[in-house]
């Protein structure tokens, strides 16, 4: 399956000026990285997301990351767990 094969799917790409740990270091704070979901969007018909992490704040192997909200009055929630976590070069 490719991302062609999803009608609304998006695909950028972008020159990041940086070292490999400048970068991981940013994408892994998750708060930061997800902010956008705690504010309302037409996407979500207006609803947004609270995230929670636990103490290791997502940056640790077997943190979890969870977001949770509601969207036109149905409960909609996410778990994210930290499964690999080899900084700066990968994080699953």
């Amino acid at each position: 399956m490719s991302a062609m094969d999803f009608s609304f799917t998006r695909v950028a790409t972008a020159t990041v000026r940086g070292t490999v740990g400048e970068v991981f270091a940013l994408l892994d704070d998750h708060k930061r990285l997800a902010a956008h979901m705690e504010k309302p969007s037409l996407m979500m018909a207006g609803a947004r997301m609270e995230i929670e992490t636990d103490n290791l704040r997502g940056q640790a192997l077997g943190s979890e990351i969870r977001l949770h909200g509601r969207v036109l009055g149905i409960p909609i929630s996410v778990t994210e767990k930290v499964v690999d976590y080899a900084p700066p070069f990968r994080k699953i």
